[in-house]
């Protein structure tokens, strides 16, 4: 795929959208400084368009420059008449402004989105809001949410292990961490199962 992106663009290497396109597949094989220098060409020659404005927001984000993503996010959203693309865009300038240290923007953002269109990433970003204000309970019902639009979705998951670990719960805890281990996730869920493990132990003891 990636030799027949370059041949195109040796062919075409002016296409704008040929450029996001071969953004978005930097992006996803983890190429990002490709994927900035990409999507950087093909702003410069589409001009304000929102896709590769949005692709270019998710590379910083994925580099961890935030306020740059927050810039391109908005920029994006400044030119995104459909709906649609908007309730795309608003959840990553909501992780965006999150990283940031700016949460009520960042729920702001998600909140918009939702009045859009349902979005996992919406309620998961709006659980984490949640659990960093110590809310367990509006973070429970948002992660509930994320999961119902998107069952295998790993932090939600592992989120919601936590809280019943918390409560109290461990039966509960367990399923949920090892629904998040079988969906994919990493240390946080597999911790959550040991610590229950050794708790387990402890009490048998």
């Amino acid at each position: 795929a990636s030799s027949a992106f370059r041949r195109a663009l040796e062919l075409e290497p002016h296409n704008g959208s040929l450029l996001s396109n071969f953004g978005q597949f930097q992006l996803e094989v983890s190429d990002l400084a490709g994927a900035e220098s990409a999507y950087l060409e093909a702003v410069r020659l589409l001009g304000e368009r929102a896709e590769p404005l949005n692709g270019l927001g998710n590379t910083l984000s994925a580099l961890r420059r935030p306020i740059e993503a927050v810039t391109a996010y908005e920029r994006a959203l400044a030119v995104a008449a459909d709906p649609a693309q908007r309730a795309v865009i608003l959840p990553n300038l909501g992780e965006s402004l999150m990283q940031a240290q700016r949460p009520e923007q960042a729920r702001q953002a998600l909140l918009a989105s939702l009045a859009i269109a349902p979005s996992a990433a919406a309620h998961d970003y709006l659980a984490r809001l949640s659990m960093a204000d110590s809310d367990t309970t509006q973070a429970w019902q948002s992660w509930q949410a994320s999961i119902t639009l998107d069952p295998d979705r790993r932090v939600p998951l592992t989120g919601l292990g936590e809280i019943s670990a918390t409560r109290g719960d461990p039966d509960a805890a367990r399923a949920w961490f090892e629904r998040a281990v079988a969906a994919g996730a990493g240390r946080r869920a597999q911790e959550g199962l040991r610590r229950l493990k050794t708790s387990g132990q402890r009490g048998e003891g």
